[in-house]
């Protein structure tokens, strides 16, 4: 199993400006972000309905910020480096061919091979900045082994 993964997260204060003793106007200025492109590489086993898979790669890192500077002063500063990035996935998806059902309630058409799938996601990458993520994963698609 390939994947090619983009990560892009931002940093931001959340302030107020007071336009009147009651009324406050909300500011939002960005402080930063950090971007990750990785390529991984794993395997993925299925179970029953269920699929596990397991991952890992290379990413470079572009992290960007500002910091006190002199007479504090924010100072912009950027930062690349390489990482490890990784991924481990627990999927559970409809195993046999049955009717599609909308909302899981309404069948629709024949029985058929397409289906949802619910899942969590653990990943992250291990480099000079680390960090770990939990998800909740849907997807929709076709299973080929019946």
């Amino acid at each position: 199993m390939y994947t090619l993964r983009f990560v892009g997260a931002g940093y931001f204060d959340v302030g107020t400006v007071a336009l009147s003793p009651i009324n406050y106007f909300p500011t939002i200025s960005g402080k930063g972000g950090l971007e990750e492109y990785g390529v991984l590489y794993g395997r993925r086993f299925i179970h029953g309905g269920h699929a596990f898979s397991f991952s890992a790669g290379a990413s470079f890192n572009d992290r960007t910020g500002y910091v006190a500077g002199i007479n504090n002063q924010p100072q912009h500063y950027e930062s690349y480096y390489v990482g490890l990035p990784f991924e481990m996935n627990v999927l559970w998806f409809k195993p046999v061919k049955r009717r599609y059902r909308v909302y899981r309630i309404f069948p629709v058409g024949k029985p058929t091979a397409f289906g949802d799938s619910f899942g969590f996601k653990l990943a992250g990458n291990v480099s000079e900045h680390s960090y770990i993520s939990l998800g909740i994963v849907f997807g929709m698609g076709n299973h080929k082994e019946y």
